[in-house]
């Protein structure tokens, strides 16, 4: 809609049982809050409650993710909807509009749903400018995801303030958590009657949120424009031809919705400029009417193209429409969009048919996160979007399935994945615990929500597919609805086809193909490194998931310290680790089958304990991180290795945790990274050399374009102490996006309890194209004890020096083990600190390090580059530190 926006004053709310008065009589200027409290709009009513602090049941800075805190907050399963039905009241000062001129009310969304009131009367439902016309019964407004914008010119008051009063009810029924903690108990009632997130009512991996996420969530605000507004722009881009090659010009076709509010006929021109080249297009429109007016396609020659990340620049174009009048403008509308172009293939992947999917016409192995949600509890920030879209960039991966137990992302996640060019699969609100929802309306709010959500986010150039749903194919009626909304055919008369650029698949566990008989994904559990190797599960897998404890600072700040002193030893825990949904790092019973997997689970051990014995949480934590880096680089480094042979890529479980849960999750809640982060990062790197940890071959992974030719691969193993026990050479070639498996290691006899393997990917002048570092045991079953032997550094170098960027401070930072040591420097931590402490924690977080939990071999030198924002680093510059396993904690000087 247009660019303005007007302000409101300070949001009230309170419990709507406790207020006597109607919606009318709220609503009525001069009315008299009594006892409100202050409102968190955007937000929930929950949210509203904590910055109250009330003494019911919360204390001054009362924090629901620490320690057992979650349980004292009444469940709204037991206390009933009306414990957290509120009213929002607020007042405003009428805008300032010209003859003709409107005035909307804009809810960008609001859960679950709600009754709206202005100067004593009730807005109606069905006026909801997004609505498509379509009857419910009742005047409320339903669905979490449904923008609503009203026509309120006739209801705002010329002279004196403006008040405003919204209802806002829970989902109902809310769903009661089950003692399993796996996403509620499936019988009805459920959560799963509503449209709306799932996760809320409890999953394996989170605790209920208490009001299930009540309130007016999303952004609230006031617009003004004259009489015709415009919606709904959409902009499509062809860059292929019907062969799929690459074309040297793109065509853009754009449309959009234009709406007359007004009751008399107007006539007026829609038009827009792009790359210097305008059109129009005469429109003239009945009172209360909306057309769709498309234009011809636009020829852009040599257009900037947007790349998936690695794959090339992520360019994108801005294109304002607007409607005039006579030449006065009644309203705007501004788009970014990317030229680029989305298109599917099919192969053979071992025996199975797969879909890949390709940009451009590149096809792109998929390298992939699930995302849950920034915050359980809905506490959206633009710079979070912004900080964990970049974290999953850095990690070298390209794709992030939004989880559809959770919301809808919004634009603005989706404008962090356009600039940094993280394809995205979109699930719709349907999860396999709940395959059959049965409330009045469900159907038809779904559908509601499922056309707003297409218009809302299609032109971003990141979505790249949609989802029906987790785990089950969506009821037959939604399913085929949907499949005509996005893809469209001969079968879809009377469907408007919305989207037509990208994919719809019905359930993600079939993101494979529809042959593939994949009805299961994970396994979830810790494995054996050499297991991602060999385990031959689905060609997509959806959802792998596997171990993620934080460092020490998070798990300090997140649980008291009688809590985190008696972290797990064995395969017990307590109450606040179980409540924090911890699952060990060794698994004694066999891990859960694959349908599709033809290789039988195993028992794992104690990855942990592997490293000796342990008496304080730090210890637990820096060894847990050991095993995440393993962890997670194997799994990455294991799919890869069989691109295009058996695989077409992995989505791991998960890449991220919206609450301070201590499982499956790359960065903590805190964004502190954990090491599988950097384990991540390495195994992803578009040119990546590595050791099949299941052949001891070597192995080069190629996900560019071009191919590799004059390389050499050079593998050379270490002692403790760092003296070189043996190198090999071997020549190597690889096609664009291939990989190359070549000799296996004839490992030499009677190697060490434990060694170091370092390799090496050298293009023709001997400059390192890609490197990698595994530290192996040599017992049959893993034991790594025998580092404790590593002698301590005291000699390591280390200087960094500190610039300004922007909104940025830069460190540069140079490491070197001198031979004088006598000992590989092994796993260092670089920790960005605050130089003047603001608490307990002192992390500077997020921090964005080149890499981290590095090793540096006997005269080894390393170069990092760290970035942070400097409102993230408080008050002045940060401090950089550095320990290690074998190395004390140590400022670095500055240089």
């Amino acid at each position: 809609m247009s660019n303005k926006s007007w302000p409101f004053n300070a949001w009230l709310a309170k419990q709507a049982g406790t207020v006597p008065d109607t919606g009318q009589a709220i609503s009525s200027p001069g009315y008299k809050p009594v006892d409100w409290i202050e409102a968190v709009v955007p937000g929930t009513v929950l949210t509203t409650l904590l910055k109250n602090g009330l003494p019911d049941y919360f204390g001054p800075g009362f924090d629901p993710y620490f320690g057992m805190n979650g349980t004292t907050i009444p469940d709204i399963s037991g206390q009933g909807v009306d414990f957290y039905t509120y009213w929002f009241y607020t007042t405003f000062e009428t805008p300032q509009i010209d003859a003709g001129g409107r005035i909307w009310l804009y809810l960008r969304a609001i859960n679950y749903s709600a009754e709206v009131y202005l100067n004593g009367s009730q807005i109606s439902g069905a006026g909801n400018l997004f609505l498509d016309g379509s009857q419910l019964s009742g005047t409320d407004l339903r669905g979490m995801f449904l923008r609503n914008a009203f026509d309120i010119t006739g209801l705002v008051r010329q002279q004196g303030g403006n008040a405003l009063a919204i209802l806002i009810n829970p989902p109902n029924p809310p769903g009661t958590p089950s003692p399993t903690d796996n996403g509620g108990d499936p019988m009805y009632p459920n959560i799963g009657e509503n449209v709306t997130m799932r996760y809320t009512v409890g999953w394996d991996w989170v605790k209920p949120v208490a009001d299930r996420n009540t309130g007016i969530w999303d952004q609230v605000m006031l617009w003004t424009t004259r009489p015709v507004v415009v919606l709904n722009p959409r902009v499509v881009t062809t860059v292929l031809d019907a062969n799929g090659k690459l074309l040297p010009d793109a065509q853009v076709t754009v449309s959009a919705d234009v709406y007359n509010a007004s009751d008399t006929k107007q006539t007026g021109v829609l038009k827009y400029t792009l790359e210097g080249l305008p059109r129009t297009k005469e429109v003239t429109l009945q009172p209360k009417q909306k057309q769709t007016i498309s234009f011809s396609a636009l020829t852009v020659k040599n257009p900037r193209l947007w790349w998936p990340n690695g794959y090339g620049a992520q360019e994108l174009y801005t294109l304002d429409l607007s409607f005039e009048i006579n030449g006065v403008v009644s309203d705007t509308e501004s788009v970014r969009f990317g030229i680029r172009q989305i298109s599917v293939s099919t192969i053979s992947v071992n025996g199975s048919q797969t879909r890949v999917f390709s940009v451009n016409g590149q096809k792109i192995f998929i390298k992939g996160g699930n995302w849950i949600g920034t915050d359980a509890m809905l506490r959206l920030s633009d710079k979070r979007y912004r900080d964990e879209v970049r974290m999953h960039a850095e990690m070298n991966l390209n794709f992030i399935r939004v989880w559809g137990g959770g919301i809808t992302e919004r634009p603005e996640f989706y404008d962090a994945c356009d600039e940094y060019g993280i394809l995205v699969m979109q699930d719709f609100w349907i999860s396999g615990e709940y395959p059959n929802p049965t409330s009045k309306d469900y159907t038809q709010i779904f559908l509601n929500c499922a056309k707003d959500t297409i218009r809302l986010l299609r032109n971003h150039p990141s979505l790249c597919f949609w989802c029906g749903a987790n785990e089950t194919d969506p009821p037959d009626n939604i399913n085929t609805a949907l499949r005509c909304y996005i893809e469209g055919d001969s079968g879809c008369s009377g469907y408007e086809l919305l989207d037509g650029t990208r994919p719809y698949i019905p359930r993600s566990t079939g993101i494979s193909s529809e042959r593939t008989n994949q009805y299961d994904d994970g396994p979830y559990g810790i494995q054996d490194p050499p297991v991602f190797f060999a385990l031959n599960f689905c060609p997509l897998n959806p959802e792998v998931g596997s171990i993620g404890t934080p460092a020490v600072g998070s798990i300090q700040r997140m649980m008291s310290a009688a809590d985190y002193n008696d972290f797990p030893r064995d395969q017990t825990w307590n109450a606040t680790w179980r409540q924090h949904t911890y699952i060990p790092y060794a698994n004694q019973e066999q891990n859960q089958p694959v349908k599709c997997s033809s290789t039988p689970p195993t028992p794992v051990y104690d990855q942990i304990a592997a490293y000796g014995e342990l008496s304080k949480i730090e210890e637990f934590c820096f060894r847990a991180q050991l095993t995440n880096y393993m962890q997670y680089k194997a799994l990455f480094e294991g799919i890869s290795s069989h691109m295009w042979q058996w695989y077409a890529g992995i989505f791991v479980w998960k890449s991220q945790n919206p609450w301070t849960g201590l499982r499956g999750q790359l960065y903590d809640w805190y964004l502190d990274q954990t090491a599988g982060f950097y384990g991540t990062k390495s195994a992803c790197e578009m040119v990546h050399i590595q050791l099949k940890l299941d052949t001891s071959q070597i192995c080069v992974v190629n996900h560019t374009a071009a191919p590799l030719t004059n390389l050499t691969a050079l593998v050379m193993l270490y002692d403790l102490a760092g003296a070189e026990l043996y190198q090999m050479h071997s020549g190597v070639q690889v096609p664009a996006s291939s990989v190359y498996t070549g000799n296996t290691i004839n490992w030499p006899k009677n190697l060490p309890p434990v060694y170091f393997v370092k390799m090496y990917l050298l293009d023709a002048t001997g400059n390192v194209v890609s490197d990698n570092f595994y530290w192996q045991s040599s017992s049959t079953t893993p034991d790594y004890s025998a580092l404790q032997n590593l002698s301590p550094i005291t000699t390591l170098k280390a200087t960094v020096s500190i610039s300004k960027e922007g909104d940025e401070y830069v460190l540069n930072a140079l490491f070197g083990n001198p031979r004088s040591s006598g000992a590989v420097a092994f796993f260092i931590n670089l920790k960005l600190l605050r130089s003047t402490p603001s608490g307990p924690d002192n992390r500077v977080l997020p921090a964005f390090y080149e890499d981290n939990y590095f090793s540096l071999l006997l005269g080894e030198q390393k170069s990092v580059t760290i970035r942070c924002a400097r409102a993230d680093a408080g008050s002045s510059e940060p401090e950089l530190w550095i320990e290690g396993w074998n190395i004390a904690p140590t400022r670095v000087p500055t240089a």
